[in-house]
């Protein structure tokens, strides 16, 4: 027989009844036994942080645009293998620099679901190398050359001669490490460290029958 289609717009229970007319005026009408359920269907979004450097944790949340009183059921894929299945999930750990993509789908009991999508963005922190150990004796003194970043900050040390240039010299009276936080121009940082190993100067004995050249 002929097939019709309608479009429900709102949500509601529907007698759906049929009248059908012949070109001499007879009329006969149906309905269908059961009404339909149209159930509303859930529209949401995804809150949470889109950029940052990494190791990184992030935390995002189900935000909920039309509220009903329909429970929803949440999936989350975090698009790095993590999963979850609450609104507001547990913070998730990115460990590798890449493009993301989080997925949240939310379905209400009668099977209608919606899908949001968002992007994020992981940078990669510079390779901050602050040299290699080194030794000098007492009284000397020693170059710091980091490397692996743009800028560089050396953590607080009376034994530096300045905290925010590459490359301070150190004249440490002690074996010292000395602490450096690197920021490339993504803006993302490092720390690494080099220690310093200062040679005490020795002592020598001598009698009264000993003879120094």
């Amino acid at each position: 027989g002929k097939q019709d289609s309608y479009l429900f717009t709102s949500a509601g229970t529907y007698q759906v009844t049929l009248v059908v007319t012949t070109k001499n005026g007879c009329v006969d009408t149906a309905a269908l036994n059961t009404p339909i359920e149209i159930a509303t269907s859930p529209k949401i979004s995804i809150l949470g942080d889109s950029t940052g450097c990494t190791p990184l944790s992030l935390t995002f949340n189900g935000n909920i645009i039309s509220p009903d009183s329909a429970v929803l059921n949440w999936n989350w894929n975090f698009g790095n293998g993590a999963v979850s299945n609450l609104q507001n999930p547990l913070p998730v750990t990115y460990s590798q620099p890449n493009q993301y993509t989080v997925t949240a789908v939310a379905y209400n009991n009668a099977g209608c679901a919606d899908t949001a999508y968002r992007q994020i963005n992981l940078l990669a922190p510079p390779d901050v190398n602050a040299g290699i150990d080194t030794t000098i004796c007492k009284f000397g003194n020693y170059v710091l050359q980091p490397s692996g970043a743009l800028n560089y900050v050396w953590e607080y040390n009376p034994d530096i001669s300045c905290m925010n240039c590459a490359n301070p010299t150190v004249s440490p009276d002690s074996t010292t490490t000395f602490v450096v936080h690197g920021t490339n121009a993504l803006g993302c940082s490092a720390v690494d460290s080099i220690t310093v190993q200062v040679i005490q100067p020795g002592s020598l004995a001598t009698s009264g029958n000993d003879s120094l050249c």
